[in-house]
C-alpha cells in the first residue's frame, strides 16, 4: 500500500546489514588492546558489535522490546520469558561473551527512554537500576517466584503499561517492560556492569 501510494520500493533492512549501520554511524577511532560493545535495541530486534582494533564482531537477535513486551502481555511466566532470551544470547552471542567489557555503549529507543529518566542521562545506567526497575514492574503482574498471578486481569496487563515512567512517550510506555527485561538480561548473561547511552544510531549509519 506505502509503496502504491508514495511510489517508492521498500526494502526491509536484513539484521546484519543493520548491524553494520550502527558501526558506519559509531565512526571513531578504535583503540589498541581496548575492546567496546555497542547494541541496539528496538522494538523488533537487537543487534550487537564488539568493536576491536583489527577486527568486528556481530550479531542480530530477533529480540525487541515490543516483541518481548507481546511475549508479557501474552501471559507466559516472566521466567520463561527470560529463558528464551538466555537462550538467544547462548546460542548466538558465544564469541561477543568471551570479549565484551563491563561498560557497553547502547543506543535504540528502549535504552534512550530509560536513559532519559536519569537526572543526568548521560550517565550510565547501572546494572541494580535495571534489575531494581524490572522487579517493581515484575511485582504488578507476577507471583514473587515470578509466575503469572492466577487472579491477573486484562486490567492487570494494562496497569503494567501504566506503571511505566510517565515521562516516557506513549509509544515507549507501552514497551518499556519488554525493553527492560532484555537489558536485565543482557546484563546478567554477559556481566555488564553499566550501559552509557550512546549518539551513533542505525539511522546515522
Amino acid at each position: 500500500a506505502v509503496q502504491r501510494t508514495f511510489g517508492s520500493r521498500i526494502q526491509v533492512l536484513d539484521g546484519f546489514i543493520e548491524a553494520q549501520m550502527l558501526v558506519n554511524g559509531y565512526g571513531r577511532p578504535r583503540e589498541e588492546g581496548r575492546a567496546k560493545v555497542l547494541f541496539d535495541l528496538g522494538g523488533g530486534s537487537l543487534q550487537i558489535v564488539c568493536l576491536e582494533k583489527a577486527s568486528t564482531h556481530f550479531t542480530s537477535l530477533q529480540l525487541g522490546a515490543g516483541r518481548v513486551t507481546a511475549w508479557v502481555m501474552d501471559g507466559h511466566p516472566l521466567e520463561e520469558v527470560k529463558g528464551w532470551i538466555f537462550r538467544e544470547l547462548r546460542g548466538k552471542c558465544q564469541t561477543l561473551k568471551a570479549l565484551s567489557p563491563g561498560v557497553w555503549l547502547g543506543t535504540g529507543g528502549a535504552v534512550r527512554s530509560f536513559s532519559g529518566l536519569n537526572r543526568e542521562p548521560q550517565e550510565p545506567i547501572r546494572d541494580f537500576e535495571i534489575d531494581v526497575e524490572l522487579r517493581r514492574l515484575a511485582s504488578l503482574l507476577f507471583t514473587r517466584d515470578v509466575s503469572l498471578k492466577p487472579e491477573a486481569t486484562r486490567d492487570d496487563f494494562k496497569g503494567l503499561v501504566e506503571a511505566a515512567p510517565v515521562d516516557l512517550p506513549g509509544h515507549r510506555r507501552r514497551i518499556h517492560i519488554g525493553g527492560i527485561v532484555i537489558l536485565d538480561c543482557l546484563c546478567k548473561h554477559f556481566g555488564v556492569k553499566a550501559v552509557k547511552l550512546e549518539k551513533a544510531s542505525v539511522r546515522a549509519g
